[in-house]
């Protein structure tokens, strides 16, 4: 790639910001996807986004707790939902381990660590 000016593009702020999200994401190490966010999945990549199997999808859709619709004989989940609720799903998630850590260092007493761990675990529980 050249450094001509030809090869430069204005970009507005967002999409400037977004492209740094991404290159972020990408250095640490996962794959990332740019899509649509009116795109509409398969029952199969919509399980996949939200790391459960395909059954489990299908009974959260009979059970109501995403939106769908039918293309012919296949389910169709759009992508913004998908989304929405694999971050309803981690949220509590997130908020189990931050209750279940503590801090602990080499001075730490381990009878004491592991009562505070037995309280969080049962705070949680």
């Amino acid at each position: 790639m050249s450094d001509t000016d030809d090869d430069r593009v204005e970009l507005p702020e967002e999409i400037y910001e977004v492209l740094l999200h991404v290159v972020d994401v990408m250095l640490r190490g996962p794959s990332v996807t740019v899509s649509p966010t009116s795109r509409a999945l398969t029952t199969q990549q919509a399980a996949d986004l939200l790391g459960i199997s395909r059954l489990t999808l299908i009974k959260a859709l009979e059970q109501g707790q995403l939106p769908y619709t039918h293309s012919g004989t296949h389910r169709r989940i759009g992508l913004t939902d998908v989304l929405d609720c694999r971050e309803r799903r981690w949220h509590p998630q997130y908020a189990a381990i931050d209750a279940l850590s503590v801090d602990v260092d080499e001075t730490s007493d381990i009878d004491e660590t592991l009562a505070d761990l037995r309280r969080a675990h049962n705070t949680v529980a």
